[in-house]
């Protein structure tokens, strides 16, 4: 991928321009804050559950012996979305 150095995107000028991988895009991304809650937690227009919900699913592993299936089971989604959440790697806090 042919990356920036600055965020004008009509920008072509080629001392603005370097190679790189998408995983680099998207921490540039990230970094210069350039899409502030794009596709986290609810604020993903495809999420299946509201933060509070996952604060429900935190709370409800950690204090309890029930399986993330059984989890996801109650909750709708699958055991990878539990999983995810429970490790802190969606809906976080």
């Amino acid at each position: 991928m042919v990356l920036h150095t600055c965020d004008n995107t009509l920008c072509c000028n080629p001392n603005h321009l370097y190679l790189g991988d998408h995983k680099q895009n998207m921490r540039d991304v990230a970094e210069r804050g350039l899409r502030k809650n794009i596709n986290t937690g609810e604020q993903n227009g495809r999420a299946k559950l509201t933060q509070e919900q996952a604060d429900e699913i935190r709370a409800l592993y950690a204090t309890s012996s029930r399986s993330q299936q059984s989890i996801a089971d109650e909750y709708g989604v699958s055991q990878f979305a539990v999983s995810q959440i429970v490790r802190n790697k969606r809906y976080c806090t």
